[in-house]
């Protein structure tokens, strides 16, 4: 957070409230590179942002059983 000064990553206003993975560790990223880790607003940025993934993940998974992936 104080690398940061705070600010969210996705919407570049201060007074982030969470550490967030930039890329989500069940799509690949890294779990504790600080590369990998910036502040974000719980809402509404990290719930967006976690909505996307989700659907992301869905798409994925629905594609590996219908044998697409």
């Amino acid at each position: 957070m104080a690398r940061d000064h705070g600010i969210c990553y996705i919407c570049g206003q201060p007074a982030a409230t969470e550490i967030d993975h930039k890329l989500a560790v069940a799509l690949g990223g890294a779990k504790t590179d600080p590369d990998n880790l910036a502040p974000i607003h719980a809402e509404p940025c990290h719930k967006k942002k976690t909505a996307r993934e989700l659907a992301l993940l869905k798409r994925i998974a629905n594609a590996a059983r219908n044998g697409l992936a």
